[in-house]
């Protein structure tokens, strides 16, 4: 009896058994974790699973806080999941459910944004891009503040207004720290060299409470730290000059065509309204300026006759008076005859006529006077 009981047991546990691995789902595998700074995200891999098969994942915390989702996808994003991240440290656990059966599950490693802490990843923040620039003697550097940067990100979560970010510049020969506060916008600072070199390089590093902001690639600035003035600083001036001028210009243009204007209006306004177009408001007529002749004027005058003037004057007149007299004698002689013929003077007589004639003519008183001599005038 005994035996025919154990053998029953024996059968039933045989067949439970083939039962289970017939029913068995496969567990996920290759659970990673990657994390950056904006974000942590979980992937795993399964196969032997139907269309109707999801995953149940379960995200464990140093502090004893458990949170689990279901999804069908093969990663999720638990950047919402993680709360006090600057202290704790997380793995999660993933398992297939299919048809009702249940796989085991499958661990990540730890991982934490606490550097301090021992794990297997440590998440970082990327130091933002680095700007770099040379003036009096010295390398300044610049960059967007990574606690406005990364304030809402799984690693910044729960940041306080006191957090500050302290980070380093560090190059071959020069070693500085510096802080950062969240009032500012853009973190900005500056450090010396020993001596003058052909490139100036340096790294960054820093850390936000327990999170670290990872080593930057190195920055390096070529020339002198003594640059002259940019050229903006010229530019700029020189511009705004031109642009003056311009518009200085330009107003005194705008002011002479409005007063010209004016004083056509000014001027038109004197004339009668029956002379003025009621459409283009002008004068019908045309006003053209009368042209003024200026008459040539000619002083007059007298030349003073001197004594010697006269004299000569006599003269050339007694010696014309000779030179007809000897033309006429020429003329009487002309027959042939050495003696003049008296007929020449019987036809003079009678175009200075007798004496008797010029003694009672009205002539005779003008040859009793001398004889005026003309007026001559310039």
């Amino acid at each position: 009896m005994r035996v025919h009981v154990l053998a029953v047991l024996t059968a039933f546990t045989v067949l439970s058994v083939l039962r289970r691995l017939t029913d068995a789902v496969a567990a996920p595998f290759g659970v990673s974790v990657k994390c950056d700074s904006y974000g942590v995200v979980v992937e795993w891999m399964a196969t032997g699973l139907s269309e109707q098969a999801d995953f149940l994942l379960e995200l464990k915390a140093d502090s004893g806080e458990n949170v689990s989702v279901n999804t069908k996808d093969l990663r999720y994003n638990i950047s919402d999941l993680l709360q006090d991240t600057a202290y704790n440290r997380y793995f999660v656990k993933v398992k297939a459910r299919d048809g009702g059966h249940e796989s085991e599950f499958a661990e990540s490693q730890i991982f934490s944004f606490n550097y301090l802490r021992p794990t297997n990843i440590t998440c970082d923040l990327e130091f933002p891009t680095v700007e770099l620039s040379a003036r009096d003697g010295k390398l300044f550097v610049e960059f967007i503040n990574p606690l406005h940067l990364y304030r809402d990100t799984p690693a910044l979560r729960k940041l306080k207004n006191s957090d500050t970010l302290t980070y380093t510049l560090s190059s071959d020969k020069v070693r500085e720290e510096f802080t950062c506060s969240d009032e500012l916008e853009k973190c900005a600072s500056n450090v010396s060299f020993p001596e003058e070199q052909e490139e100036y390089c340096i790294r960054l590093s820093g850390r936000i409470r327990q999170t670290r902001v990872r080593h930057t690639r190195p920055y390096c600035y070529s020339g002198t730290l003594y640059p002259g003035p940019p050229i903006s600083t010229i530019l700029i001036p020189v511009l705004v000059a031109i642009t003056a001028v311009l518009i200085l210009a330009s107003a005194t243009a705008f002011l002479v065509k409005l007063c010209e204007t004016k004083c056509h209006e000014c001027n038109l306004s004197k004339f009668p309204r029956v002379l003025e177009d009621k459409f283009t408001h002008t004068l019908l007529i045309t006003l053209e300026p009368e042209r003024v002749e200026i008459p040539r004027v000619e002083p007059a005058v007298g030349i003073p006759i001197l004594p010697e003037t006269f004299s000569n004057i006599t003269d050339l007149k007694g010696r014309d008076e000779d030179e007809d007299e000897d033309e006429d004698v020429d003329v009487c002689r002309s027959s042939g005859s050495s003696e003049p013929d008296p007929s020449c003077y019987t036809d003079r007589s009678h175009m200075y006529g007798t004496g008797a004639d010029l003694s009672s003519s009205d002539f005779s008183t003008g040859y009793d006077q001398p004889h005026a001599l003309p007026e001559m005038s310039l």
